[in-house]
């Protein structure tokens, strides 16, 4: 009887861990679409919904692992968190690479250039901090800071994929968005830093 329980267990353990991957290899996939979209036939509904349900997905992945390695009493994939970083850096950089291409050939570029320097700061950003902080421990204030980042730069994107994004006020709150994200990366950058020197 309790191996069989144990059984049920780890099956329903593996199961969960599968749509766990399924759905960040899902986010990873939409940045194929959402990016060149946005860049080549612009702003839509269909678009913006994407991009936000592709978003939506970092939670629910997250939320199934979690729950995957509790009933396994493992973690059943060492990779996942890696998978799921990638997969939130495919979607976010895409979609601001489009927006920025497409903010420029409307002849916004002072809009265009802000996206652009959002990415460069991120793309630094991210160098700087590289492999070290998968291979931390880091402490609940620090990812609270890049769960919120990573929320304001989905929003941001899903408004100005959306027809919001083609009027001034919609680009400013896009705009907006993604400036506060980056500044939330660059605070979550020094905390994650800070820890690992203390380390």
């Amino acid at each position: 009887m309790i191996d069989g329980e144990a059984y049920v267990r780890q099956y329903r353990a593996e199961q969960l861990q599968a749509q766990a991957d399924s759905l960040t290899e899902f986010r990873g996939h939409a940045a194929y679409i959402t990016g060149p979209t946005m860049a080549i036939l612009g702003e839509s509904w269909p678009l913006a919904i994407l991009e936000a349900v592709a978003g939506a997905t970092d939670w629910l992945d997250g939320h199934k692992a979690k729950e995957a390695s509790a009933l396994a009493g493992y973690n059943i994939n060492p990779d996942g968190k890696d998978n799921d970083r990638n997969a939130d850096k495919k979607l976010t950089y895409s979609g601001m690479i489009g927006t920025m291409i497409r903010d420029i050939t409307n002849g916004n570029h002072a809009s265009g250039g802000f996206v652009g320097a959002t990415i460069l700061c991120s793309a630094v950003r991210d160098r700087a901090i590289g492999r070290r902080r998968a291979e931390s421990t880091r402490k609940e204030s620090s990812i609270l800071v890049n769960r919120v980042n990573t929320v304001l730069r989905i929003g941001s994107l899903t408004i100005g994929m959306s027809p919001l994004g083609r009027t001034k006020t919609g680009r400013r709150v896009r705009n907006t968005g993604l400036g506060m994200s980056t500044v939330l990366a660059t605070y979550g950058y020094f905390q994650t830093k800070k820890q690992l020197t203390s380390e």
